[in-house]
């Protein structure tokens, strides 16, 4: 077949800086092809395109199969309802109402009381909470179990060993930086985890360093200990939004 008459799908993937790869890769895994690539300050848009596959003609051939055969029931339908309203209405008139019987209900429930379900004290981490271990471990960035987590635990504290991932200034302000973090230690050949973010933030107070070594710089790839509350989830960009606790060098 002619290139010219191949038709194709095409999808757009926004990576943040620094995982194009990562996205480059799932993307041919499933098919599809690389055609272009628009990189910005921040993130880099990569469009695909696969060949669309064609309509089998067997699979053509049953859909009309279908529609004559659905014809014929309406039809079928239409001549019978008459008939259906008359015994309708006859077996209507013969049924005897009986009185229910009375149904015993539970008390209802005081808005006072106390819950059985255990209120978290503390962040949660890896070893209390099981959803975060498994997000810690996912090795898809746009796995749709992201969101389920950020739904679920919105507003919630959670805490993490990891590392930065890539660091670059907030629009264009000198002090104000946009902060990509990983799980985990940096292994090129297997990352796992989601792509967390601190956006809008300084790197001298807001991330309320604590501990014996606070650093007097980050860099990509130095390794901390995470605090965070997790805000949204941003589907379109991959990006799970953290708001700092507290940070410790590791």
């Amino acid at each position: 077949m002619a290139n010219e008459d191949i038709k194709y799908q095409f999808v757009e993937v926004t990576a943040v800086r620094g995982t194009e790869r990562r996205a480059v890769a799932k993307k041919e895994s499933e098919g599809w092809e690389l055609v272009e690539q628009d990189q910005g300050r921040m993130k880099t848009t990569l469009k695909f395109r696969r060949p669309k596959p064609p309509l089998p003609r067997k699979q053509i051939a049953i859909g009309a199969g279908v529609v004559v055969v659905m014809v014929g029931i309406l039809a079928v339908g239409v001549a019978l309802e008459g008939d259906d309203d008359v015994a309708e209405a006859e077996s209507a008139a013969a049924v005897i109402e009986e009185p229910a019987e009375p149904v015993d209900l539970p008390p209802a429930i005081r808005a006072d009381t106390p819950s059985d379900v255990p209120v978290a004290v503390g962040p949660l981490t890896a070893a209390t909470n099981p959803d975060l271990a498994g997000l810690l471990q996912l090795t898809d960035t746009c796995s749709p179990s992201i969101a389920g987590f950020a739904a679920t635990y919105a507003g919630q504290t959670i805490q993490f060993d990891g590392h930065i991932g890539d660091l670059a200034n907030y629009e264009s302000y000198d002090t104000r930086y946009v902060v990509l973090l990983s799980s985990g230690d940096f292994d090129e050949s297997n990352p796992v985890g989601p792509n967390f973010q601190y956006r809008d933030i300084n790197l001298v107070s807001d991330p309320n360093w604590t501990g014996p070594n606070i650093p007097d710089g980050i860099e990509v790839n130095d390794k901390f200990r995470f605090t965070s509350t997790v805000k949204s989830y941003e589907e379109q960009s991959c990006l799970l939004l953290l708001e700092p606790v507290a940070t410790e060098a590791r």
